[in-house]
């Protein structure tokens, strides 16, 4: 995916986001795409995954996602 699609792709997933917040997958899809998003999309993703370990901690693709995320460094 080229960084135009993922910036459109973080842009919709914003949006579910906001308009389903019980629906944990779009928040989980919004922090991978934020993750491609550079340094500062970087952190952002991984304090989405913070919350969603936190909310779901019995999702393990949650847990092994903010595991990639904190072992890929700054």
């Amino acid at each position: 995916m080229t960084p135009p699609e993922i910036g459109r792709a973080v842009t919709l997933l914003e949006r579910l986001t906001a308009d389903y917040p019980r629906v944990p997958e779009y928040k989980h899809l919004l922090a991978c795409c934020c993750r491609e998003t550079g340094p500062s999309g970087r952190k952002r993703g991984v304090a989405l995954m913070r919350e969603l370990v936190a909310e779901y901690p019995q999702a393990p693709d949650y847990v092994l996602d903010l595991c990639e995320a904190l072992a890929s460094g700054p």
